[in-house]
């Protein structure tokens, strides 16, 4: 897709986010800061400032940081995380919605990411059956991205793979996607 669709694309998922129900109730976002195609939240992220956390690969997991004064380094993968100096630890068990980046994902809430595990590895303690009419109290995640990377077939998964309980989209918010696999 061109530069241009990207940034309309772009502008639409931000405008979805920004009208899922699920915000106000909302205690610390989990959100992601774009990497090469990935769609980018900054107008998400503009809104919800005090309420949002980053990722920072430490030990081969993820741990989330604070960065409200938006200070950026590039990490190993050349993926922009909050700087050391800037950034304030926040518990897994503080985060209420994690919004997450793939390159494919199924409409059962499958996910493919980059092949590392970083997310599967971290979310996996959070992991629970997913209770679609309880969902403003639970843990929820959120995968996010262009419809093009929907896949219509069920993505090959293993038993470590979190599971996204919403996908949102340029075109649709998919929710809850992950009843029939026991759920998340």
């Amino acid at each position: 897709m061109s530069l241009y669709q990207r940034r309309q694309k772009t502008k639409k998922i931000n405008e979805m986010m920004l009208n899922l129900p699920l915000w106000k109730k909302a205690n610390l976002i989990a959100v992601y800061h774009a990497f090469k195609q990935e769609p980018s939240l900054s107008a998400f992220y503009s809104v919800w400032k005090n309420k949002i956390c980053f990722p920072k690969i430490e030990n081969k997991k993820l741990v989330f940081y604070t960065n409200k004064e938006n200070l950026w380094e590039e990490n190993k993968f050349s993926i922009l995380e909050p700087v050391s100096k800037s950034k304030s630890k926040v518990s897994l068990k503080d985060i209420s919605t994690f919004l997450i980046p793939g390159l494919a994902f199924d409409r059962e809430g499958g996910r493919l990411g980059r092949g590392l595990a970083y997310y599967d590895k971290t979310l996996s303690s959070l992991q629970k059956k997913f209770n679609a009419n309880d969902f403003l109290n639970q843990v929820l995640f959120i995968g996010v991205a262009f419809t093009e990377q929907i896949n219509p077939i069920t993505l090959p998964l293993s038993s470590q793979d979190v599971l996204m309980n919403c996908l949102v989209t340029d075109e649709f918010v998919l929710w809850p996607v992950n009843l029939k696999k026991g759920g998340t």
